[in-house]
């Protein structure tokens, strides 16, 4: 607390002037006051805070440092005192802030300032959270507050990226970016991209379970949605979804590739409509099982369970976010015919020469690997 706020200058309760002077008590924290534009230098903005009530006034005096709601005389308190036993908090100078949460939009009760008589003002709240001094919210105040207490800390926010850089650079010679350029020469030299209607007769017709020579032999009994909807006598359920399918596609009018439309396409569940947007038009990564394997063996990052954060930030990278529809259908395939979940066929992947599996053998704590020769 100390640190972050007791550069500020002291406001009352229900202070509203804003812009105010800016004469530091002692040496603001570096990145606080880094960046104030020209001109500014002696002002700090939004340093404004609510009035406080009578009643609460009387229960703020009785407060020391760290004391809480438990902690006022019983004729104060008027909340219920077994549900409310830390309505109040007053906070220490020397010690962490409480978490600032968006609930100190509504009242500022759990951040009492540590000596004035009165809860947080908006840049107090804003310095707890680590936003330096330059930085404004919009709105009435308690926009601001919430816009304070929904966000992630800017300096937690720096610590972690810096990390990730860290451990990327780390790596084994940066697999990520050579394993995307990889991806994406191969695609443009050898991968002939599906259309929409290929990709639904790959992935709803067949949940994405058939071998390509099947789903190549079915697409040419039927090679549009047209032939498919003309069926007479469908013999067998891929036939059946197949016919039902391409009269929803010939209603949507061809069926545009949007998510929408696919998604009101028969029996598109919201999962498989994302994957198949991702792989017809882009824009997205194509998120399954299989690429995230895909993503984890490359990287070498160690599996922590199904699709797990840090996988799909790798994923990601390696799919340059999804931006080339035939890049993700290559990746798909990839993972579902070649980077096996056993006995995965690496002498036939086009991103061997960027895999850190590939390289070790296997990957510690990923329980699917098998070694590989």
């Amino acid at each position: 607390m100390r640190t972050a706020i007791f550069d500020l200058p002291t406001v009352p309760a229900g202070a509203q002037e804003d812009p105010v002077e800016y004469e530091p008590r002692t040496d603001p924290p570096d990145w606080a006051r880094a960046g104030v534009p020209d001109g500014t230098e002696h002002y700090v903005f939004d340093h404004i805070c609510r009035e406080v009530r009578g009643d609460d006034l009387e229960a703020f005096e009785q407060l020391a440092p760290g004391g809480t709601y438990m902690d006022i005389p019983q004729e104060l308190r008027r909340y219920d005192d077994q549900s409310f036993t830390d309505k109040y908090k007053r906070l220490e100078w020397d010690l962490p802030s409480r978490t600032i949460t968006a609930h100190i939009a509504r009242d500022g009760y759990w951040y009492i300032h540590p000596e004035t008589h009165r809860t947080l003002s908006i840049r107090e709240a804003a310095r707890l959270q680590t936003f330096p001094d330059w930085f404004r919210f919009a709105g009435f105040p308690s926009n601001r507050y919430t816009q304070i207490g929904n966000a992630v800390p800017p300096l937690l926010s720096y610590a972690l990226g810096t990390a990730l850089l860290a451990a990327d650079a780390s790596s084994d010679g940066s697999v990520v970016p050579r394993g995307a350029a990889l991806l994406r020469a191969t695609a443009d030299e050898y991968w002939e991209a599906l259309g929409l209607w290929e990709l639904l007769v790959q992935e709803v017709v067949f949940n994405g379970r058939a071998s390509h020579g099947r789903v190549r032999e079915f697409l040419e009994r039927y090679p549009t949605p047209e032939h498919a909807a003309e069926m007479r006598a469908p013999r067998h359920d891929h036939e059946r979804r197949a016919a039902s399918l391409a009269c929803r596609v010939l209603k949507e009018k061809g069926g545009a590739g949007d998510l929408e439309s696919i998604r009101r396409t028969a029996g598109v569940p919201p999962a498989a409509a994302l994957l198949i947007e991702s792989l017809a038009n882009g824009g997205r990564p194509p998120r399954s099982e299989s690429t995230l394997r895909v993503a984890e063996r490359v990287s070498g990052v160690h599996r922590t369970g199904s699709l797990n954060g840090v996988s799909q930030v790798t994923l990601s990278r390696i799919a340059d976010f999804g931006t080339d529809p035939g890049s993700n259908q290559l990746l798909l395939d990839i993972g579902r015919n070649v980077c096996l979940a056993e006995n995965p066929l690496c002498d036939e992947c086009p991103l061997a020469q960027a895999c850190s599996f590939r390289r070790h053998g296997s990957i510690v704590g990923d329980r699917s690997a098998k070694a590989v020769s």
